[in-house]
């Protein structure tokens, strides 16, 4: 137990000589130095870690953006080619609608056609038939000659 009371008593007195002590003014600028060195190596340090981060932050950032520019182009890939298969699909669709639109409006145009053509001929025959009745009373009326032809020559 006298141990523990000397050992206790000779370092307060060590650490009260330390309290009292004054520091001079050279001491302060000691320690003014030995601050700026660490400061000094400390800003250095910081600079240092700050630039790896940098480094990395660019390193992501380059990733980041190569990423970025092929999932772009992938999107504006499949979205062309939605596109052009919606272009098709404008296309089939006008092109269905003109088939409808004909297979209506082509069949009675057709039949009028048909009529139209039908008609002219039955004129044309209508006609003949009655150049042939007509062409038949001359003849009955116009008998040739025995020996004379039906147009009026000698044979």
């Amino acid at each position: 137990m006298k141990r523990i009371i000397f050992v206790s008593l000779l370092s307060l007195f060590i650490t009260a000589n330390f309290a009292l002590a004054d520091l001079t003014k050279e001491d302060l600028r000691e320690i003014k130095t030995l601050l700026d060195e660490q400061e000094k190596r400390i800003k250095e340090y910081i600079d240092i870690k700050i630039e790896t981060v940098n480094a990395r932050i660019g390193a992501v950032e380059k990733t980041l953006n190569a990423r970025i520019d092929t999932v772009e182009r992938t999107m504006n890939s499949k979205f062309e080619s939605v596109e052009n298969g919606q272009e098709f699909l404008k296309w089939m669709i006008g092109i269905v609608a003109l088939v409808v639109v004909a297979g209506i409006a082509f069949p009675p145009i057709w039949q009028e056609w048909r009529e139209r053509k039908s008609s002219s001929l039955t004129q044309r025959v209508l006609k003949l038939e009655q150049e042939i009745a007509e062409l038949k009373k001359r003849m009955v009326l116009y008998k040739p000659l025995e020996g004379e032809s039906v147009d009026g020559t000698s044979k």
